[in-house]
């Protein structure tokens, strides 16, 4: 996909995401999540509810928005939060503005993705995307300031 729109199209403004969230090394069980999204096209954020199992595993669907972006560069952000103990905490940001699929992830879906609330964000600046988040997992891009 070109990053200048050329009538309507399908873009992926946030693709899969699945893993565990852990708080000190102890599964965060039974929480809510939410997962904020914004684009060209909704300026404001489109907030979607999930929640996690009673080990802490989590998955996100894939989200996308079709529209003609004439010359507009595409660009989205995601942002998802798990409630701990009454409190949003942020564990997962991430732009691209490429719309295809695992694209805010470097190209390819994070495989054992794991996010402990107590450990420090990491930042990975890639080609078209950029991560913040209190993740590790098995495929991580490396960043191209590195």
């Amino acid at each position: 996909m070109s990053l200048i729109g050329t009538g309507e199209q399908a873009y992926v403004t946030s693709s899969p995401l699945q893993g565990q969230i852990l708080h000190h090394g102890k599964p965060v069980s039974n929480a809510r999540i939410l997962r904020k999204v914004r684009s060209n096209q909704h300026q404001d954020w489109i907030t979607e509810e999930f929640n996690t199992d009673d080990k802490g595993n989590f998955y996100l669907p894939v989200r996308e928005e079709t529209y003609d972006l004439g010359l507009t560069q595409f660009v989205s952000a995601t942002q998802v939060d798990v409630e701990l103990n009454g409190e949003w905490v942020n564990f997962w940001y991430s732009n691209n503005t490429r719309g295809e699929l695992n694209s805010e992830f470097g190209g390819e879906q994070p495989q054992g993705l794991v996010c402990d609330l107590t450990q420090d964000e990491i930042i990975i600046n890639g080609s078209g995307f950029g991560i913040l988040a209190k993740c590790q997992w098995e495929n991580m891009p490396q960043s191209d300031t590195e």
